[in-house]
């Protein structure tokens, strides 16, 4: 009897379906609102209703976290403006084309994933610490030669491009 509760605990559950960790409950109750949810927050979503979602509008909802947005590997558009954002880590998400995040608290923005070249429109400016510098990127000639001083490109002075920042999410694909 021993043994076979011990070989029932060992295999896997077939058939469930993987859940997105999504512990900002604002995060999360606006993902209800929009119907990739249901119910009350319980800090997950079913990946299965996000991953092929292209656009999200996020915007003025007192988000501190986007822990999650790894797993919307479609999505093409981001607006995520006035929120209390610290991190933004985006390398999962290739097909990215448009990103507004200004009015947040951006000490770390990794864009790093491999489609930096399908970015047509950033804004990333009025952060409201002073310790935004550093944007990672895929290609750093890439960056500099189409994103400087085009109008579609918006960061706040002194910010700069690199394929390593050394801050918080460098190269950590889930790290948000």
């Amino acid at each position: 009897m021993k043994k076979l509760l011990l070989i029932l605990l060992c295999v896997p559950l077939i058939g469930f379906g993987q859940l997105t960790m999504i512990p900002d409950a604002n995060f999360e109750q606006e993902l209800i609102n929009l119907g990739y949810d249901t119910g009350t927050p319980n800090g997950s979503v079913p990946t299965a209703n996000i991953d092929t979602v292209t656009g999200l509008e996020l915007e003025n909802l007192n988000i501190s976290d986007l822990t999650g947005i790894e797993d919307f590997t479609d999505l093409i558009y981001l607006e995520c403006e006035g929120n209390n954002l610290i991190t933004l880590d985006l390398s999962n998400n290739p097909n990215l084309e448009s990103l507004h995040c200004s009015f947040n608290k951006l000490s770390c923005l990794n864009l790093k994933s491999g489609g930096n070249q399908n970015i047509w429109e950033i804004t990333a400016d009025d952060q409201d610490v002073l310790l935004f510098i550093c944007v990672e990127v895929d290609d750093l000639a890439y960056s500099n030669n189409n994103w400087i001083s085009n109008y579609d490109f918006s960061f706040d002075i002194g910010v700069s491009f690199s394929e390593n920042c050394n801050n918080p999410c460098s190269n950590s694909p889930t790290l948000v």
